[in-house]
């Protein structure tokens, strides 16, 4: 019986393959040809955690550069913390390329980049946890089906009601009824604090760093 070319297999075999491949052999598999490119690539750009800026920009200038690419992204995590005024505006203007299909954001940064993401509006977002600062209100009145949303805590801004406070623990909130649907300071939604839960469980995104 004659061995198949990659190209000839059927392609749920090659979803497989894509699936339980590591990164090192999805990119090599990227090579072979047109077809097997476009199923690998689903899952090299599937789950996506940036912690180098540098690194991190490169791989949203590759995203950008292929709508493949960007329609693939399901899970974006940011895990930068020292970021230039320049690289954190590049970094959020390339976040609305991401928007299509992005299920699950995790920004763990400083907060002047959530907000210069706050009025990107990801229609399929599902599933986010965020900074808490002040422009949580105006991204949560563009996102009203989220089903879990969770929030890191830092130093209170002096516009939302309550200040000046610190909360002590970070909160989870698991039901889209929660969600607020107006200006008010969204951690009133909360019934008690919680231990910061990590929403990541179902796989681990690629990380580019």
């Amino acid at each position: 019986m004659p061995l198949l070319r990659l190209a000839e297999l059927p392609l749920e075999l090659l979803y497989c393959v894509a699936e339980n491949a590591d990164i090192g052999s999805s990119l090599s598999l990227c090579q072979t040809d047109r077809r097997t490119h476009g199923v690998c690539l689903r899952w090299i750009y599937r789950n996506l955690l940036l912690e180098d800026p540098v690194r991190a920009i490169g791989c949203l200038r590759t995203v950008i550069s292929d709508a493949e690419a960007a329609h693939a992204v399901r899970i974006l995590v940011i895990r930068v913390e020292k970021l230039s005024l320049l690289r954190r505006s590049t970094v959020c203007s390339r976040l609305r390329f991401v928007a299509t299909n992005l299920k699950l954001l995790d920004i763990y940064t400083r907060p002047e980049l959530f907000a210069a993401a706050r009025d990107i509006h990801f229609r399929r977002l599902r599933r986010v946890s965020i900074p808490f600062c002040a422009d949580i209100i105006p991204f949560l009145q563009l996102h009203q089906n989220l089903v879990e949303l969770s929030v890191t805590p830092f130093r209170m801004h002096p516009s939302l009601p309550g200040a000046p406070h610190s909360i002590q623990s970070p909160f989870r909130v698991s039901k889209s009824s929660a969600v607020p649907r107006s200006s008010r300071n969204p951690c009133f939604v909360a019934r008690a604090p919680h231990t910061y839960h990590r929403i990541l469980e179902p796989s681990a995104p690629s990380r580019v760093h």
